[in-house]
């Protein structure tokens, strides 16, 4: 891509020249100022405009206080709700986020869609006056509240967190949910599990985490075709009762239990049954997005790593002044890392 250099060196001027023509600046004469434009149409000549800002500032002599800011954007009504919201994840995302973002010379701040007094809009408003371009959508995006964000998408590098953002079509980075399964469902099997059933969160939409959860599941059923092929029990805690579990317990009697986060272990501990397999007895559960304080194994999603990632992406398309929506988004997915425990026996009083 052309530079001011490039230009100079065709016109014969200096760097200076070339600079303060493209400003219009009066202290250049008009045909000069007509002849460097034309080249650099002719050249293909972009500013950055992160250099643009900053140098017009140091102009200006304001403290940069922006330039080199990453926005996060956050679907909660403040900072620290977000923060406090399921478990560590979001805590660490913001953590990979801040690191990565400070080992690069940027920073990063939160903008809340649901902050008193606040909306889509406004933030959009607020972060195109501050010249903020590079946009972190951080999980987790309800889109029942709102339904489309209106910003000027145009203005910014953005990056889309996990797959809870359908829109706008940025680039995304997500954790690997199939593999975390497919890595689940290989665990069970080395344990001697042989009936190994999934308990799935109610999925309302097809890009939701769930189906992508799902489809590592019947994959893992059709690689090993020789063993019971048990029905998924579709719903949480939350929103199905103790009844209707136990109904699907005693139909499909599973020996090892894929859950998200382990809530069915009381459940089971109500029913009389061990939540490890040990000495033929009990239903050994694991988890696809594992707490580090779970008594049960699973998968580390690597929710730091996954927060340093995104900010590497969107600092590369902010290096690159790649603003807008991409011709072709593409998705990075982060794999997770299995976690084993010892096989243990465990009481758990029913709730």
């Amino acid at each position: 891509m052309a530079n001011q250099l490039t230009i100079a060196r065709q016109l014969g001027v200096t760097q200076a020249t070339v600079s303060m023509a493209l400003r219009n600046h009066p202290r250049v004469s008009l045909e000069m100022r007509e002849r460097v434009q034309k080249m650099a149409r002719e050249l293909g000549y972009r500013p950055n405009p992160y250099v643009t800002s900053l140098m017009t500032t140091i102009r200006e002599g304001r403290s940069p206080q922006d330039f080199g800011c990453i926005a996060v954007l956050v679907d909660e009504v403040s900072e620290q709700a977000w923060l406090d919201w399921h478990r560590e994840t979001y805590s660490a995302n913001y953590e990979g986020y801040r690191k990565e973002a400070n080992q690069h010379g940027y920073h990063v701040e939160c903008f809340c869609l649901r902050a008193p007094n606040s909306s889509p809009e406004s933030v959009d408003r607020r972060l195109r006056a501050r010249g903020i371009q590079g946009l972190i959508l951080a999980a987790p995006r309800l889109s029942h509240r709102w339904p489309e964000l209106n910003f000027r998408w145009e203005n910014y590098a953005a990056v889309a967190v996990s797959q809870t953002w359908r829109q706008p079509a940025v680039n995304r980075v997500s954790t690997y949910h199939t593999q975390s399964m497919v890595m689940c469902y290989h665990a069970m099997l080395a344990r001697g599990c042989r009936r190994i059933g999934f308990c799935q969160p109610t999925l309302s939409h097809v890009q939701e985490i769930p189906s992508l959860w799902m489809a590592g599941y019947l994959m893992s059923q059709w690689e090993f075709s020789d063993l019971p092929k048990l029905e998924p029990f579709v719903g949480t805690v939350h929103d199905t009762s103790e009844e209707e579990f136990r109904r699907w317990f005693k139909r499909w009697k599973p020996d090892a239990l894929i859950t998200a986060i382990g809530d069915e272990a009381p459940r089971l501990a109500a029913m009389g049954i061990p939540c490890h397999r040990q000495d033929g007895r009990g239903v050994q559960i694991s988890c696809l997005n594992r707490s580090r304080d779970s008594l049960f194994p699973g998968i580390d999603e690597c929710h730091e790593a996954l927060g340093r990632k995104a900010s590497e992406i969107v600092i590369n398309q902010l290096m690159r002044n790649n603003v807008g929506f991409p011709e072709h988004p593409t998705e990075i997915l982060v794999p997770g890392k299995w976690i084993d425990i010892p096989t243990q026996s465990l009481a758990l009083s029913s709730r």
